[in-house]
């Protein structure tokens, strides 16, 4: 019985540890990976041009604290870019996140139309 759980209790790691990477890296064109973390132009140079792309200007308050001072909060820009590779109807479609040129998020969406 303890064997079961034990065979049970890994499956179920190994499942969920595998859906959680795949939030972290995208597989591009030639077995080449982009992680997040990654600057823009590095997954440029990996996955090539993006099908669809959007980009905006966001405000962010930042709040900074001092000990023995009160908080000061400070407004920043951050650009905000989405890239979607649409690899077709058998593939996943896949969003790209990045703010001011790092690769934040990545994201997969249904199956993709070219």
């Amino acid at each position: 019985m303890r064997r079961v759980l034990c065979a049970g209790c890994f499956a179920v790691v190994l499942v969920v540890g595998g859906q959680a990477r795949a939030d972290w890296t995208t597989r591009c064109g030639r077995g080449r990976v982009a992680t997040v973390g990654d600057l823009s132009w590095e997954v440029l140079t990996v996955c090539g041009d993006p099908d669809h792309q959007d980009r905006r200007v966001v405000q962010r308050a930042i709040a900074q604290r001092w000990p023995g001072r009160a908080a000061e909060v400070a407004l920043v820009s951050v650009t905000v870019e989405r890239w979607i590779y649409d690899d077709g109807p058998d593939r996943l479609v896949r969003v790209l996140t990045f703010e001011d040129g790092r690769l934040v998020r990545i994201e997969t969406r249904g199956f993709g139309r070219r």
